[in-house]
């Protein structure tokens, strides 16, 4: 019997026996049981429940919490390594606070799709114009754009300028980003889903998210948080707090999540 039990089997006994029973063995008649029954209706009970609930409690020693001893800069660098094999992936760019102003009156708020590198990639525009939702497809191979028409949904040829973002040589374009960050910092370790992930945090000037957001605005300090995934060093997902272009809000907020990565796709002209 351990120490525990035999705490909790003496105090018991003597709880017992100072209001007058004593235990007796199991087999012995049924007056003296019957009378033990009673005993556990009255106070004693409550007593009784007390002093197991204190016993067993005091046994239990907390797990401590270990320190996170991981170097951010190093957790970068992997994650930079990872990126710039990056052969294919999916991608969601959401803006959960403000949008981003496509054309006057033309607001952005969510961008998915797949890339495969280096210079294809398609995806579909979530936007609003006079609070009426509209959506477009776009397909860009190389230096060639093509877009669904707003009225009509035919797809016609764009110049490239017109691009809201640009997901050409994403890996290598998230390695720059990655590599510009100032002063990183680990904020902790979570879950992605199920997937253990380190937190990362740090700040970037807003220019330097031109190659992906093609019209951001150099001056203005922009947060980044980045989750790692642990095991592989890969980057999931990017939380972009702060103006980026001129029309943004101040506090704007986007999310860049990646998934699929090294699924390939195949990406070919609608025309």
């Amino acid at each position: 019997m351990d120490l525990t039990r035999l705490a909790i089997s003496l105090g018991v006994n003597r709880l017992l026996t100072g209001v007058g029973f004593t235990l007796k063995r199991l087999g012995e008649s049924n007056r003296e049981a019957r009378a033990i029954y009673q005993l556990s209706s009255a106070p004693v009970l409550a007593a009784l429940a007390l002093f197991l609930s204190v016993s067993i409690g005091c046994g239990k020693t907390p797990t401590p919490t270990p320190e996170l001893n991981v170097d951010p800069e190093a957790i970068l660098d992997r994650a930079i390594g990872q990126l710039n094999q990056l052969s294919y992936a999916s991608f969601l760019l959401d803006q959960p606070q403000g949008t981003t102003e496509l054309l006057p009156g033309l607001e952005m708020s969510r961008v998915y799709g797949v890339v495969a590198n280096p210079d294809r990639f398609r995806f579909t525009v979530e936007a609003e114009v006079s609070g009426t939702y509209v959506e477009t497809d776009m397909v860009v191979i190389a230096d060639q754009a093509y877009m669904t028409n707003f009225f009509t949904g035919k797809w016609e040829e764009v110049g490239i300028d017109l691009l809201p973002v640009n997901f050409a040589n994403l890996g290598q374009t998230l390695s720059a980003i990655l590599g510009s960050i100032q002063s990183p910092s680990l904020a902790g370790a979570e879950s992605l889903g199920e997937r253990p992930v380190y937190l990362v945090q740090g700040r970037v000037d807003s220019g330097d998210l031109s190659r992906l957001v093609p019209n951001a605005a150099p001056g203005f300090d922009v947060m980044l948080e980045l989750w790692l995934e642990q095991s592989s060093g890969l980057l999931l997902q990017v939380v972009i707090t702060g103006q980026v272009i001129s029309t943004d809000v101040a506090d704007a907020v986007r999310v860049l999540s990646l998934d699929d990565i090294d699924v390939p796709v195949e990406i070919t002209p609608p025309l």
